[in-house]
């Protein structure tokens, strides 16, 4: 895989080794489809070992652009062993560890007790090609397909485990009188117009998901354990998925 000259990228990243395109979906739960007042996402990463020595570290920002449950965010890696933390007012961490790109480019697991290597798209229209996260499928479809799906339900943005004080934060807000930026706080599915939103009426659902992911905390695993999930495999049994 060819990969990117060493120097800063458009999102702001400065290495001096060469690096790679790395795209990731990233399921979010319960966004809906009718308005766009979303919470940004951050994801965070940090180089622990591999490459030229160097610590590498940093957080790239996300706002969003269109309504729907899924994103699909990209990174500029080197080679090296990384740490990702995704995070998401509304959710808890989505943690991976132990994500190693070769030299070459190339990301090979074990999955199964079987070595595989995570997907490599090539863009038809500019030649460029990217290292498809969760993808260890023979071709960019969902065959074999595995997606961050962080936890719905931290409703007092503390990313601890979702508790009783998730459940006050929605329950105060939920009664009558209550001030628009407690209710914008507990509109942790973001359903709610804006942060003026008039009306609590819509919380009922957010009091569900917190109850639903109720003593759930944040998620941590390694690459490979994030590939031998069905928890986390699209199509799969999976209760996460953002709830």
């Amino acid at each position: 895989m060819e990969p990117l000259e060493a120097g800063t990228t458009e999102l702001g990243y400065g290495f001096k080794e060469n690096s790679y395109t790395v795209a990731i979906t990233v399921h979010y739960g319960m966004m809906s489809a009718n308005f766009n007042r979303f919470n940004n996402v951050e994801i965070k990463y940090v180089r622990v070992a591999g490459g030229d020595g160097t610590n590498q570290s940093g957080t790239a920002t996300y706002t969003p652009a269109i309504a729907g449950v899924v994103g699909r965010h990209q990174l500029n890696l080197a080679a090296g062993t990384w740490t990702l933390t995704f995070s998401k007012k509304g959710y808890l961490d989505f943690v991976i560890t132990d994500f190693t790109i070769n030299d070459d480019g190339t990301v090979t697991t074990q999955v199964d007790g079987s070595e595989k290597a995570t997907f490599i798209v090539t863009d038809a229209g500019s030649g460029k090609s990217y290292i498809d996260f969760g993808n260890i499928g023979s071709a960019n479809d969902n065959t074999d397909r595995y997606v961050v799906a962080p936890v719905l339900g931290d409703a007092d943005y503390d990313n601890l485990a979702v508790s009783l004080g998730d459940i006050a934060q929605v329950s105060n807000a939920m009664v009558a009188g209550a001030g628009t930026g407690s209710i914008a706080h507990a509109d942790i599915d973001e359903t709610l117009l804006a942060n003026t939103a008039a009306t609590n009426a819509g919380l009922t659902d957010d009091m569900s998901y917190v109850l639903k992911s109720f003593g759930k905390g944040v998620t941590k695993m390694r690459y490979d354990q994030f590939l031998n999930s069905a928890s986390y495999k699209v199509g799969g049994t999976s209760s996460g998925f953002g709830s």
